[in-house]
Order: structure tokens, then sequence, then C-alpha cells
């Protein structure tokens, strides 16, 4: 008996623009003819090109770049690599990657896809425990396109060398950390995007484009009050539980299924019958469905700012008698267990995980050019320096996403080497809001990635 309703269909658009050339091209623009900057078509290039289409250059021919620095996410038969140049890039032959290296500190950020608990259903309870399960946690990555956050997971669930890999690197990481950027104020969040814009547009103005971050951050954080969420009760044991469970998401068609997949066997062991409701608005549609009274049982959670929003208007369960973190810390990151907590409360559950701060590259290219992947930060930078002398861009860069969210990859830049450079405890307290952005090591780190964006 299948035990899924689809609540309301819904229609997937992708439009994929290059400012590279896109996957039938052969645009140049990296190297030869005048003096060659550090990154692919120079600051108005990366200001002008889609996120999805910054790697793009890594397979134009003449070469346009050597280096992109993107999430796990290019990756993949649904990855922008191969969908960008389905007949061209292979994983492993004309594309790999390379975790960003250690500086000061060793560290990985991440997104993710989030879910939450907004009614108090024994349904409810019994879907979150299982989801930080080991068994649940394997079944998206064995499928493809997914990390898992869960390390219990074994490495050989996945189905190729590359994302086997992506995995690695996150179990392997001293520390985990989620995109600053979205755990900020949603004021602080929409600053730090257009900082970055101006920055590369206007690198000069970089000690005036902190001052206003930091004149920012004085009014964005005022009037946060601290969460206290209601607390769920704990579930009742799965076998003959029944009933149903009305789930809000963001996931369509192939990822729907996948999703569904990855609750396949707590339906079959519990007989709840599941209403899925799928919307690309999350946020929008969540905040209405709560303020009219009818949330869903669980919903998946736009990022971690608007988890602490729900956490703090007390819409969102806190999960302390659902699962037991004590068990969980075993098999997870401290880092994502924090970042699934607001102000101590553990609210969030990680679905699957997109590791961040990935060096990606061709292989063959690298080859012919007789390049070598490098060992460490000091290597990296020689490295860049090396292409661009040679008469190449080193740098592949989108920052260009659609309206509302222009500039984020540039945000993952900075988080990359704020966390690298002056480590977790800055990281946190400058999220948080009690870390100046006219600070040195704020500074600093813009300054590392101004660098190369030009």
């Amino acid at each position: 008996m299948r035990r899924f309703r689809l609540v309301a269909p819904f229609v997937v658009t992708m439009l994929v623009l290059s400012a590279c050339g896109g996957g039938d091209s052969d645009a140049s623009g990296g190297g030869g003819g005048g003096e060659t900057g550090y990154v692919f078509q120079g600051a108005n290039g990366a200001l002008n090109t889609q996120f999805g289409n910054g790697g793009d250059c890594l397979f134009t021919d003449p070469q346009g770049c050597y280096l992109h620095h993107q999430a796990s996410f290019m990756a993949g038969p649904a990855g922008f690599f191969e969908t960008n140049f389905p007949e061209v890039a292979v994983s492993g032959d004309t594309y790999d990657f390379f975790p960003m290296p250690p500086m000061e500190f060793n560290g990985i950020t991440t997104s993710a896809d989030l879910f939450g608990m907004f009614n108090d259903t024994p349904q409810a309870a019994s879907l979150m425990r299982y989801l930080v399960t080991a068994d649940a946690q394997g079944i998206w990555p064995s499928l493809g396109g997914a990390v898992s956050g869960n390390s219990a997971v074994p490495l050989d669930v996945y189905p190729d060398e590359t994302s086997q890999r992506l995995a690695e690197a996150l179990i392997d990481a001293e520390t985990v950390r989620y995109d600053a950027s979205d755990k900020m104020p949603a004021e602080m969040e929409a600053a730090f995007r257009t900082g970055i814009l101006d920055y590369v547009q206007n690198p000069g103005n970089l000690d005036s484009i902190l001052d206003t971050l930091e004149a920012t951050r004085e009014t964005a954080y005022a009037d946060i009050a601290e969460a206290d969420p209601p607390v769920a009760t704990a579930p009742p044991d799965d076998a003959g539980l029944g009933g149903e469970i009305n789930i809000l998401a963001v996931w369509a068609d192939a990822e729907q299924e996948a999703f569904e997949a990855v609750i396949a066997p707590w339906v079959e062991a519990t007989g709840v019958t599941v209403n899925y409701e799928s919307t690309r608005d999350i946020n929008a549609t969540l905040t209405t469905r709560i303020e009219g009274g009818n949330p869903p049982d669980v919903a998946g959670l736009p990022g971690p700012g608007a988890m602490a929003q729900f956490a703090r208007s007390g819409d969102v369960y806190s999960l302390e008698n659902v699962i037991d973190t004590t068990a969980m810390a075993e098999e997870w990151n401290e880092g994502l267990i924090t970042d699934g907590s607001v102000d101590g409360h553990l609210v969030g559950i990680f679905i699957k995980v997109s590791p961040k701060g990935f060096i990606w590259y061709n292989p063959q290219r690298f080859e012919e050019a007789g390049y070598e992947v490098p060992e460490d930060f000091d290597g990296l930078n020689a490295l860049a320096d090396q292409i661009k002398d040679d008469g190449t861009t080193p740098w592949g860069i989108g920052l260009n996403s659609g309206a509302g969210s222009e500039g984020w990859p540039g945000t993952d830049w900075i988080e990359d080497f704020v966390l690298r450079q002056s480590g977790p405890d800055i990281y946190d307290a400058w999220w948080q809001g009690t870390q100046a952005w006219n600070s040195a090591e704020i500074k600093e780190a813009f300054e590392a990635f101004g660098k190369w964006s030009q």
C-alpha cells in the first residue's frame, strides 16, 4: 500500500545562464591579450556570472581558469559541471577537487537542508527521531547528490569516489561550522552580501565598507530575545503507530522521490500515512501557515536564521525529549549539533549537508600545464600566482544568483578565510554579533578574498 499523498503539485523551472560561455560555447577571456588578473573576465565578470556558471571556465578552450571555489553541489549528475557540460565534465577525469587548505586553523563550512517540528504529535516526534539515525541518513547519499552529516554512515554507500571523498572531508574536519551569513539576522545578512559586491567593484573602499557593516551590526542584533521553545513529547514505540503526518518541504520531482526513499522504511515500520506538500518559497509558505494556525507537523527550515526566529517565537519544538543528544554526539560533529540548536535548544535536524570550501579543478588541464595539487595554503597561493604569471586567470568566480541573494558566493569566501585564519571562536562571535566587522580579523579575511577577486 502506498502511503504517500502529494498535496500540491510543483513544477520546477531551471534557468541556466552562463557568462563564461555555457556548455556548448568556446568562449574565452582568461588569458592572453593584455595584463592578466586573478579572476576570469575580471571583477565585472565575477559580478555578472551566475554562481552555477562560475566554474565553466575550467572547461573552455582556450583555458579560461584553472581553479573554482564552491560547495559539493557542483559535482555529480545533477551538479552544475555535468549539467553545463554533459559530454565534457567527467568526475575524476575532467573535474576533481581538493579541500581549501588549512591556514592557522583547520575547518570546513557547510550549508544544509534542515527539518523542524511544528506540531507536537507522536508521528512528528517519531519521524524526527528516525531522521538522525545512520540508517536514515545513508539513504539519500546512496542515491547520489547528497552528503550526510552523520559520521556513522559508511563511505561505501556513496556511489562514486568523488562523493566518498566529499563525505570524508566533512568527517575528517576538526571544526565544522554552518554558513555564517545564514545564521545572521536578515538585515545583517543582506548588508553582508551588498558589502561583498561593493568590495569587488571598489576594492579601495574596504575600510568604509566595513564601517558600514559595523554600523549595521549595531542595529541588526538589537532586541533579540532568548529562545524558550516548547518541548516536544517523547515519541511512543514505532510499531503500529499509524495515523497521518503533514510534511512541508522544498523538494519536488527527483529530490522528492529521494526524500520519500529516505522515509520509506519509517513509513513501513509505523504505518503512518504521509501527506507531502512541496513549495520553493518555504519561508513564505511556512510563515503563512503558522500565522493562519495551520502549521505542518514537520517542515523544512529556510535556514538557521529563520530557525532561530521560529524558536524565539515559540513556533518550533525543542527535541530534547525526542532525540538522545548524548548518543547523537557520538555520530555527529559537535558543530552540526550546535548549528541545529538555538540558545541551547535542539530544534533542527540535518537531512543532508553541502560541505563548502572545495577547490575544483580540471585534472587533464592541470597535467597539460604541469600544475600539481598544492599541499598547503602557501602552495595554493603560489599556484594561483604561477597560473597568473603564465598568462591565464587562476580563478573562476560567479557572484550573481538572482534578485535577493546576489553576492552569497562571496560570503562563502569570507567565511572560509575567517574560520581558517582566526578560528571558530572568532567565527562564532562574528555571526553572533559580538565581533566587530571593522576588526583586524574580519578585514584580513576580506583582503585575502580581495586579492583573488580582481
